[in-house]
């Protein structure tokens, strides 16, 4: 496995697109958490990682209802 600290340009930040990224890392800062190597295998802060979560659920959440509102003209929802 290699880490998204060694990825450059366009890796990055498709890395930091996925949500999956944030949700791997709070996983690993939480069994990590109180060891010698969490500074070296945890990226992000772990309230960070929640923060970002929250706001990808947020996102589509939104494209979810903003999607649907656009269809229901058009496709018989029921």
């Amino acid at each position: 496995m290699i880490s998204i600290q060694h990825f450059v340009g366009i890796l990055m930040f498709l890395a930091k697109m996925m949500p999956l990224t944030y949700c791997i890392g709070l996983a690993w800062a939480d069994f990590y958490a109180e060891t010698p190597m969490c500074s070296k295998i945890v990226i992000h802060n772990p309230l960070s990682d929640l923060i970002v979560m929250a706001g990808f659920f947020l996102v589509f959440q939104l494209l979810e209802r903003l999607c649907l509102r656009s269809w229901s003209g058009i496709v018989n929802c029921n």
